[in-house]
């Protein structure tokens, strides 16, 4: 049984049990969930100050951040959420269930202008409170040689990761953007901790990979007499996402899109991606908030070996207002 597989396994036995062992929880006092969005009410926002966002693909820019836009909603059952639209089927105090659709956003690392770009911050930020090799199916993309591809004087397997990088000069095709479809299950634990766990496949038929995603999330509001340290609110998220053999081959990989010739070629496995997030904001006014931002994440040894990939690590940070209208 593969990596992902056993991983897929237990996101479905956490699914059920947070189905099935919510109930009891939902007897809790309803009054003590944090309200994160109104109900029935767009919402929007924009930051204005300075950023970076790492870009850890090879010959691609870090994008410099100046304008982060926040645009939301939350209905009865239907919601949007910078990027994400989702209908939840199932509503309890304690917990939600949802079908839920988006751009992948690996996509995003080899574009400068690219939805997920733009909409940086997620609702904790914007709200108030097959074991052969991989498959190949990538029928919709040329498959041919690209015209001006140099190849490197030795074959990737024999040299270092560091040459890799220096001598592999591949006009490497740039990944085609695809639609993601699954399920989000939120669960409410308190006013302070939540997960969220989502599942999800590509529906595009672009590279019919699949994706596993679980966040935890703690946020805590300061308090105390000091004016600058009162009412900063505070939101820490640890997240692990799951990629199949399938994402990660497209996204990372060295295959018959660009070259033939096997000897050039890269082979990525399933992986597990780690996220660290945090933030800070401080309200000034019932409208404009001071906000901080930084975001790390650690790549699997799959994805950070391949000849595409300059970094195991990419950072990400912002700092400016934040206006609500």
């Amino acid at each position: 049984m593969t990596l992902f597989r056993r991983f897929f396994i237990l996101c479905c036995a956490i699914f059920l049990t947070l189905f099935v062992g919510s109930p009891r929880a939902a007897t809790l006092e309803s009054s003590k969930q944090p309200q994160l969005a109104s109900v029935s009410q767009w919402n929007f926002g924009l930051a204005l100050g300075f950023g970076k966002q790492q870009n850890i693909i090879l010959g691609q820019s870090d994008l410099n951040i100046y304008l982060v836009p926040t645009v939301s909603y939350y209905g009865q059952k239907w919601f949007f959420d910078n990027g994400t639209l989702g209908y939840s089927f199932i509503e309890k105090p304690k917990y939600a269930l949802s079908v839920v659709t988006e751009i992948n956003p690996f996509s995003a690392q080899y574009y400068d202008y690219h939805p997920l770009n733009v909409f940086l911050f997620d609702s904790s930020v914007s709200n108030d409170f097959s074991d052969a090799e991989a498959s190949q199916d990538y029928s919709d993309i040329v498959n041919d040689v690209d015209a001006g591809v140099a190849l490197p004087s030795q074959p990737l397997d024999s040299r270092d990761d560091e040459q890799q990088k220096i001598e592999t000069n591949l006009e490497l095709t740039k990944p085609q953007w695809s639609i993601d479809l699954g399920l989000q299950h939120n669960w409410f634990i308190s006013n302070r901790y939540s997960i969220i766990s989502k599942i999800f496949t590509d529906v595009s038929n672009v590279h019919n990979g699949k994706r596993a995603d679980i966040n935890f999330s703690y946020r805590y509001q300061l308090r105390g007499d000091n004016t600058f340290l009162a009412n900063w609110q505070f939101n820490f998220q640890f997240g692990l996402s799951m990629l199949s053999r399938q994402t990660t081959q497209y996204f990372y990989g060295i295959d018959e899109r660009h070259i033939h010739l096997q000897s050039y070629q890269y082979r990525t496995d399933s992986a597990i991606n780690k996220t660290v997030r945090m933030s800070l904001r401080k309200p000034i006014t019932n409208k404009l908030n001071m906000i901080l931002y930084w975001k790390k994440e650690f790549l699997d040894d799959t994805i950070a070996h391949s000849p595409r990939v300059t970094s195991a690590e990419s950072n990400t940070y912002f700092m400016g207002l934040l206006y609500a209208f």
